[in-house]
């Protein structure tokens, strides 16, 4: 790809791009409003709200947990909910459109159960309880947002075992993957020192000459 990209500037194909390619992959950390905006949010006065909330929360968080947090609460909760219940323009969510947004969100679209399914309910009633909180200090800002969160406190008691659950996947995948070690770091050296070989072999030969090479010939 390198390549072509520089052959499709040296003919002038691409004027004004970046030399490298790669400089477009590089986008850089996005404000909290692009992040948001990323997902469509229809409702202009949730998509406010939203924004605000994390950029207060933004100041805590490194870029990376601020994405995650933003994908859980825009894609993956207010927008379904838009998705499902356009009717719905407030965030105090009865309790059916509750309960059918958390069952949505518990399986994935190929019917596998979400493995972060309780990060994503403890999200949303911090989410909740944040703006109760902070309506308390801050009325006039957050008092209209105050409300029962549709996540009750039972419901994310599960996150601890679910986060344990992953540890020993993980454990479980290094005491398989362990014994095979040795192996692959003895294939590894072997590959390298046919590889550097063949280097060497090619680059003495004489252009058109035949060479062979751990009994092959090139």
């Amino acid at each position: 790809v390198g390549v072509v990209w520089q052959a499709l500037q040296a003919c002038g194909a691409l004027s004004g791009e970046p030399i490298d390619y790669r400089a477009l992959l590089l986008n850089g950390q996005r404000t909290v409003p692009q992040l948001v905006d990323e997902y469509g949010v229809s409702n202009t006065r949730i998509r406010s709200l939203l924004i605000d909330y994390l950029t207060e929360r933004s100041a805590a968080l490194d870029y990376s947990s601020l994405a995650g947090l933003t994908r859980m609460l825009v894609r993956n909760f207010w927008t379904d909910i838009e998705r499902h219940h356009p009717e719905q323009d407030t965030i105090r969510l009865p309790h059916d459109t509750a309960t059918a947004w958390k069952q949505r969100l518990r399986y994935l679209s190929g019917g596998r159960e979400r493995r972060d399914y309780f990060a994503h309910l403890t999200a949303v009633r911090a989410f909740y309880t944040d703006l109760a909180q902070w309506a308390i200090t801050e009325p006039e800002r957050w008092g209209l947002w105050a409300c029962p969160s549709p996540v009750s406190a039972a419901e994310t008691s599960n996150l601890a075992k679910q986060k344990h659950q992953r540890q020993s996947r993980m454990h479980q995948r290094t005491r398989t993957l362990t014994p095979w070690l040795n192996a692959l770091v003895t294939l590894a050296a072997k590959e390298r020192a046919e590889t550097a070989a063949l280097l060497q072999a090619a680059s003495l030969a004489a252009e058109g000459e035949l060479l062979t090479v751990q009994g092959t010939t090139y």
